[in-house]
């Protein structure tokens, strides 16, 4: 065998080697993103699903009134925007990632159990502080306000 053709096989497996690395790279970092947005998405189901909740449970007796504390980001440090939309008795969170994995914006739905809500909405993001929401039963009439 030529020294030369050593140095050759050399250089292939080289390469050989480094294109498994940078496929196992790849495969890591598509697994941490998808971790990533799994844990967002389980967040804004559970803010979501908090506020549902208390509407829906004000919603049953007239002249109850909750309050409810939610967060200032989601877990994994995120902003979020919450809607509450009378017309499709849900509450809506709407989230963008913080890390480059996708510049796509990511949503989810909970149901309520009324349209006798009125619309709100509120911007939250890291630094925002926590804010506790007052929902009110005023004669069948659920109304939803920031308290602070």
């Amino acid at each position: 065998m030529h020294r030369g053709q050593i140095s050759f096989d050399f250089l292939v497996i080289l390469v050989f080697t480094f294109l498994i690395f940078a496929q196992l790279f790849e495969v890591f970092a598509l697994e941490s993103a998808s971790d990533r947005i799994l844990e967002d998405r389980v967040s804004a189901v559970r803010v979501g699903s908090m506020v549902s909740r208390v509407i829906n449970k004000v919603s049953m007796l007239n002249g109850t009134s909750y309050l409810v504390a939610i967060p200032e980001s989601l877990d994994t440090g995120d902003a979020y925007y919450l809607n509450i939309t009378p017309s499709g008795r849900r509450v809506d969170v709407f989230w963008s990632l913080s890390v480059p994995i996708s510049v796509q914006n990511r949503s989810i739905g909970v149901a309520i159990l009324t349209s006798n809500v009125t619309a709100f909405n509120i911007s939250k993001s890291a630094g925002s502080g926590q804010s506790t929401l007052n929902i009110t039963n005023i004669n069948g009439l659920i109304n939803i306000s920031k308290v602070s």
